[in-house]
């Protein structure tokens, strides 16, 4: 189980590389991305876990639809 994971975390750490860099194709629902626009927001977590105090959110998006979301706490 241990190892699915890492190769699973790979493969997204992969992917969203290649995502941020403009070198994955992307389709959704049949229709190629062509063009794609990054938030990244950051923000306090009103309820720190083990000293996680903020939360990051990111999100690809294409005309009001998601191509990717990513949301995580860390200590910075």
């Amino acid at each position: 189980m241990s190892k699915a994971i890492h190769v699973m975390a790979g493969y997204q750490g992969l992917f969203e590389g290649l995502l941020l860099k403009n070198e994955a194709s992307v389709s959704i629902n049949g229709n190629w991305v062509n063009s794609s626009s990054v938030t990244y927001m950051v923000g306090n977590n009103p309820a720190p876990l083990d000293d996680l105090s903020f939360v990051h959110k990111l999100i690809v998006s294409n005309s009001n639809q998601v191509v990717f979301e990513k949301c995580w706490l860390d200590r910075k």
